[in-house]
C-alpha cells in the first residue's frame, strides 16, 4: 500500500501538468479507490490488519485525511470504512493513534496527529455520511485509548502495591 501510495503522489504531480485533467484525475482516483479497496481486504483479518499496519498502511491513510489531498466523498468514505475496519483490531487502533510501533508498555502522551486529522475532517466536511461514520471512528478511538490507559493504570498500581502480583489469567 505505501509503494501504492508514494506511486500515487507521482501521478498527481503529473495531473497537475497534464493537458487532459479530466482523464488523469479519472485514472487516479481509479488508482486511488483500487489501492483503498486492497487496503479495505487487507484489515478484514487480524493478522493482514496486523502487516498493513506494521508496514506504515494507517499512516497512509492519515495523509488521505490531511489538508494537502483534496479527495471526492467517495474517497473519504472509503478512507475512513479502511479505518472502521482495521480498528475492529487493536494493533488498528494502535496504528492510527500512532502508538505503533512501541518500544515499550507505556501509551503515549499528548494527541494523535491521525486522531486530530481525523477531528479536523469531521469538522470540515458536515455531510451526514462523511460525520456519522467519523464520528463512530472517533468514539471508537478514544474507547480504545480510555480503556488501554486504565490498563496500564490498573497494571502499574496492582504490581507496584504492597502484596500485589498477577497470576497468569489476569486477576488477583
Amino acid at each position: 500500500m505505501q509503494k501504492h501510495m508514494r506511486h500515487l503522489s507521482i501521478s498527481y504531480h503529473f495531473a497537475k501538468s497534464c493537458p487532459f485533467v479530466i482523464l488523469c484525475l479519472d485514472h487516479q482516483n481509479k488508482s486511488v479507490i483500487l489501492g483503498l479497496s486492497l487496503a479495505l481486504l487487507l484489515c478484514s483479518g487480524k493478522e493482514s490488519c496486523f502487516h498493513f499496519v506494521n508496514s506504515g498502511g494507517m499512516e497512509q491513510l492519515a495523509h488521505i485525511f490531511s489538508n494537502e489531498v483534496q479527495n471526492s466523498s467517495a474517497i473519504i468514505l472509503l478512507s475512513l470504512g479502511v479505518v472502521e475496519q482495521a480498528t475492529r483490531h487493536p494493533i488498528g487502533c494502535e496504528g492510527f493513534l500512532g502508538w505503533w510501533p512501541r518500544e515499550d508498555e507505556n501509551i503515549p502522551s499528548g494527541t494523535s496527529k491521525g486522531y486530530s486529522q481525523l477531528l479536523k475532517l469531521f469538522l470540515q466536511r458536515p455531510q451526514h455520511d462523511v460525520a456519522s461514520l467519523a464520528t463512530y471512528v472517533l468514539h471508537r478511538l478514544r474507547f480504545y485509548e480510555v480503556v488501554s490507559r486504565y490498563e496500564v493504570c490498573y497494571q502499574f498500581v496492582c504490581l507496584s502495591g504492597p502484596g500485589c502480583s498477577l497470576n497468569y489469567n489476569g486477576s488477583n
